[in-house]
């Protein structure tokens, strides 16, 4: 073997960082698997990487980029390894190796496959005919999908005809997938599964959270998914002091995910950024930093940054009100999620309200604002620490959601804490509620519960948190489920198969409780026509389908009225039941 400089010491501090978060496999030269990881089916290729980042995932791929950027490296991209020039490794440089992302799935009612970057094209076969669908694109198995693609569209661009694969085989291009031709070998009668024309709606997922904060160790501005607490403590420990996993002194972002968990969240997503600043919480546009991050990550339905507070408690009311404003415009411009937000610490419901008044006068209908701080045990110390609200809330929200539905008020009880930084009493309840902020309250025998589900909008419309996160989880459901519809011939054939399809999703909300009516008629509507899409419309290349709702509002007040009447002017009631003995 020749030997060749792979020397990647001058970042050894970044390969670190990108180890602690990498959840596939750093192949480095030396390693049992790394004349194995550098080959490629070209034989006569043989150079040697500095790194082999064979990545289990899209945060694998970004993060493994964002390395190689910093440490300056080359980069080479490997799918199937199947590049004769040997494109798919380097010398002295990083390859980003997607070989183990083979996700496959196959949508037989729209004749589509959504294939991940590590798939071969005999894979993608094997696949495809399991629902009688073909994809001979006239190469060999071992070839890999991504790459193969992606030259074929360079061929198609470099003859001026983009978007419109013909060179290598004649299923190249963005229609879906012909049915194979079946073959009839005897006489008998054969039965085939026809794709119904109807593609149902399916309910997009609302228990996705997502944090912004600081914590000892992991990834810097890149965001990662966190499917349990452990994982978390894995990723974010620090490493200098073990003992004292994800904590950090003066941070509050372990406390968060952790009440998060123990509360019935199930997945989230955390940012981990560089400091407490406004710009380094709130991030940065170009950079993609902090809590812009988030942008590119349609799942998320709730964000926190709990570490916010860091800056209430240096005293800069200022920026932090410019921080959680940053973070409601966030969640109202990507039009599927919304915000969780915390008070500042050791603040009497008085002063809350004049916080409320002077600074923090937030009216969004995208933002729930709780109060007060919750007391739990410091790992650090083990004393009592108070800590903001936001991940334990975040965690009932979740919790509400498996059990009974996005349309109920998450008013449950919240687990994993040993008291509330404040007692609020019923009086000052009342006022907090119509200032927009939900209490947290401790009952006998009940608890702790979070005692609130309004949202910090002025419009009586947008009053509830249950009301606009059903209004969040329809209209993200529906525009998922009619995709389908782009480039669709534009006619009457259309617009039926849409509407029944949206009024088929509506129905099954109905039925689930989430809109309110006796009847389908009272809980909805929907109209897509030639009215709604007349000839301007169309010319304009729109189409237009019109929606109404009537969500469940909560009961908010229970009222029972009592009065006291006379013995003998109680109404009298037949009964057969036997006297009792004197």
């Amino acid at each position: 073997m020749t030997a060749i400089s792979t020397d990647i010491e001058v970042g050894s501090d970044a390969l670190g960082e990108l180890s602690a978060s990498f959840m596939g496999e750093l192949v480095r030269p030396g390693d049992p698997a790394y004349d194995e990881h550098r080959k490629v089916w070209n034989g006569s290729i043989d150079r040697f990487p500095a790194l082999i980042a064979r990545c289990g995932g899209v945060a694998d791929v970004i993060a493994a980029v964002r390395f190689a950027a910093g440490a300056g490296l080359r980069v080479a991209v490997r799918g199937g390894g199947h590049s004769y020039p040997g494109l798919s490794v380097c010398d002295g440089g990083i390859v980003i190796d997607l070989g183990s992302m083979k996700g496959i799935r196959v949508d037989p009612k729209a004749r589509t496959a959504r294939v991940q970057a590590g798939a071969l094209w005999g894979e993608l076969d094997r696949e495809t005919q399991a629902f009688g669908l073909a994809t001979t694109g006239g190469i060999v198995t071992h070839t890999g999908v991504a790459a193969a693609w992606l030259r074929a569209e360079a061929v198609a661009f470099r003859e001026g005809a983009p978007g419109r694969v013909g060179r290598i085989g004649w299923l190249w291009r963005a229609d879906p997938l012909p049915r194979a031709m079946p073959t009839y070998l005897s006489p008998g009668v054969y039965v085939e599964e026809v794709p119904s024309a109807s593609r149902p709606i399916e309910g997009v997922g609302t228990s996705v959270a997502a944090f912004v904060g600081l914590a000892p160790g992991g990834p810097v501005n890149t965001p990662f998914r966190v499917s349990r607490w452990g994982q978390f403590a894995k990723v974010c420990g620090d490493l200098n002091e073990p003992d004292n996993g994800p904590f950090m002194e003066g941070a509050f972002l372990a406390h968060a995910v952790r009440g998060f968990f123990e509360n019935g969240g199930t997945r989230c997503w955390v940012v981990r950024v560089g400091g407490s600043t406004l710009r380094e919480l709130g991030g940065d546009v170009e950079e993609r930093s902090g809590l812009v991050s988030l942008a590119a990550i349609d799942e998320v339905t709730m964000v926190c940054m709990p570490d916010a507070m860091t800056l209430a408690s240096d005293g800069d009311q200022a920026e932090l009100t410019a921080l959680q404003g940053k973070l409601i415009a966030h969640c109202e411009n990507a039009g599927n999620r919304m915000a969780i937000l915390d008070c500042p610490p050791r603040l009497s419901p008085r002063e809350i309200l004049d916080w409320r008044a002077s600074g923090a006068g937030y009216d969004s209908s995208n933002a729930a604002l709780y109060y007060p701080w919750l007391e739990v045990a410091n790992p650090l110390t083990d004393r009592p620490l108070l800590v903001p609200p936001s991940g334990h809330v975040a965690g009932v929200w979740c919790r509400t959601d498996g059990g009974y539905g996005v349309h109920r008020a998450p008013t449950e009880g919240v687990l994993g804490v040993a008291g509330l930084g404040i007692d609020v009493a019923e009086n000052d309840q009342a006022e907090l509620a119509d200032a927009g902020v939900n209490s947290m309250r401790a009952f006998p025998r009940q608890g702790i519960r979070v005692w609130g589900a309004r949202t910090l909008s002025s419009d009586p419309e947008w009053r509830y948190v249950p009301v606009r996160r059903v209004v969040l989880h329809l209209a993200s459901s529906i525009d998922h489920g009619t995709r389908w519809t782009v480039f669709e011939p534009n006619d009457e054939r259309l617009w039926e198969v849409l509407r029944e399809q949206v009024e088929d999703f509506l129905d099954r909300s109905w039925r689930d409780g989430a809109l309110a009516g006796e009847t389908a008629n009272d809980a909805y509507y929907v109209k897509c026509d030639a009215e709604t899409n007349h000839s301007e419309v169309i010319e304009a290349g729109q189409l237009v389908c019109e929606i109404g709702i009537a969500p469940v509002k909560p009961g908010e007040f229970a009222i029972l009225r009592l009065s006291r009447i006379a013995a003998d002017a109680r109404p009298r009631r037949e009964s057969t039941a036997p006297s009792r003995p004197a």
